[in-house]
């Protein structure tokens, strides 16, 4: 699936390039400024989850957005376990030398977060500044459920059963109570979503949602949780912003409280209403606070 472009008030490109493995990657440049943010990609997140945030930075950053790896107008990988963190990072690189971009900020949402940290490790002369929205550094299953003991291990084992039960076929339905008309209000009873995000900027992104293909999303899940970055947060040395939603139930705010007190100088922004889907619930408060930051690592 290729994005439908026009839908974001912006100048966006649509390119491609080929990752270590062979698998070919989509990536979009948007916006015309002077400086650069490459923006890698959460689980299953498409292009329109940045559509606020390109709106608002388009004359001051171009911004290069990828499209996670067997997801959107990416290609599947031969293996289909080839869905790590790891391999996120080697689709950063291959974006980063197609464009021949020296240095530029790094950061994503959700496991965004994990592939930026992943990245610094391999490339920090890379990196201008890090920006770490709503996401884990490590072991993306362990805060769904902290209050039940054992979850993680559950919580994989559900994920494995789905992909045993046929993840693909099981897609269809899931996409009808998930991603539909009447699944803003869902979401909203339930909390995983504010009460008062726009409905209209919801649906946007829920209409995005509804190609995906569960047997890859479940995928992800378990090779994010499989990975941790603990080990660098006490060495990143350039500008971080991180930020929480106060009603995050994917990524607590003690994730983004803990590597705030890992990471020396950084920045902990909580955004006390938002939950894990900020980007399109208060996307000006958001923007405020990036424009904060990003106005100071631009100056640098």
């Amino acid at each position: 699936m290729i994005h439908s472009l026009e839908r974001i008030e912006a100048p966006v490109t649509a390119h491609r390039v080929v990752s270590h493995d062979g698998t070919e990657i989509a990536y979009y440049v948007a916006g015309r400024g002077p400086r650069t943010w490459v923006i890698p990609p959460g689980i299953a997140t498409p292009l329109m989850s940045w559509k606020h945030v390109i709106e608002r930075f388009q004359d001051a950053w171009t911004l290069v957005v990828v499209d996670p790896r067997g997801t959107y107008g990416s290609g599947h990988p031969l293996d289909p376990w080839a869905l790590t963190i790891e391999d996120h990072a080697h689709d950063i690189r291959a974006v980063v030398q197609a464009l021949s971009l020296d240095r530029f900020v790094l950061g994503g949402w959700s496991m965004g977060c994990q592939i930026s940290l992943d990245y610094y490790s391999r490339y920090p002369e890379q990196v201008a500044g890090l920006v770490l929205i709503n996401g884990p550094y490590a072991n993306a299953l362990a805060t769904l459920l902290p209050q039940v003991p054992g979850s993680e291990r559950l919580l994989e084992r559900v994920a494995r059963g789905v992909l045993k039960a046929g993840g693909r076929r099981l897609t269809p339905m899931l996409q009808q109570v998930l991603f539909k008309a009447t699944s803003p209000l869902l979401w909203k009873a339930t909390g995983m979503l504010a009460r008062d995000a726009a409905d209209h900027h919801v649906q946007e992104l829920f209409e995005a949602f509804e190609v995906i293909d569960f047997e890859v999303y479940v995928r992800f899940l378990i090779q994010a949780h499989q990975h941790s970055a603990a080990h660098v947060l006490p060495r990143v040395d350039v500008p971080t912003l991180i930020t929480s939603g106060g009603r995050d139930r994917m990524t607590p705010v003690a994730v983004g409280r803990h590597m705030h007190q890992q990471i020396r100088g950084s920045e902990h922004v909580v955004l006390a209403d938002a939950t894990h889907y900020a980007l399109v619930e208060y996307p000006d408060l958001l923007n405020d606070t990036l424009g904060r930051f990003l106005g100071q690592v631009g100056a640098l």
